[in-house]
């Protein structure tokens, strides 16, 4: 045995995942004992984005651009710009908002008796469904990579002019 005690202490840091270590000495020099000391923890990824929040300007649509129930307006490309990603193997994203009442695959409008709703595609053409079980799975990009979509309106019912405005709130998870 010897004459110091030798307790590690451990702190986790969430991202970095460093350990540091001290030596604590006893008061009574002829003391010994031993002391294990188990420490817990997990390393979490994650990305960094440029923004928490994105605004899709839709624009001004003539109701005469949309004639009829099934016409679609314009695409308008929007992206989330990952800053950075550590540590992600993959990364899901979930669609968050209201179904339009007639049509489960389009987000209904906040004020849904316009007769529009908003289409959500990503860049691939792939359809974007509101509340799908089964949540988009993107491989994790480099600095400034874009997870690119596109949004319209979608003319679903008798149109009404008025402000054409949709909440979706996209939950992401890191793997």
């Amino acid at each position: 045995m010897t004459d110091r005690l030798y307790c590690w202490i451990a702190l986790l840091l969430p991202i970095v995942g460093a350990v540091h270590a001290q030596t604590i000495t006893p008061l009574l020099p002829d003391a010994s004992e031993s002391v294990n000391l188990w420490v817990e923890g997990r390393i979490v990824g994650g990305c960094e984005f440029e923004a928490s929040s994105l605004n899709v300007p839709m624009g001004h649509i003539r109701a005469s651009a949309l004639p009829a129930v099934g016409a679609a307006g314009p695409w308008v490309d929007l992206a989330f710009q990952a800053k950075a990603c550590q540590a992600v193997n993959r990364i899901t994203m979930s669609f968050d908002a209201e179904p339009d009442a007639d049509s489960a695959e389009h987000f209904s409008l906040d004020e849904p008796l316009r007769g529009l709703a908003i289409e959500l595609q990503t860049a691939a053409g792939d359809i974007v469904v509101p509340r799908h079980p089964q949540p988009l799975v993107f491989d994790p990009l480099p600095a400034n990579g874009r997870y690119a979509f596109r949004a319209r309106y979608k003319r679903l019912r008798d149109l009404s002019a008025g402000e054409a405005n949709a909440t979706v709130t996209v939950r992401m998870t890191f793997d």
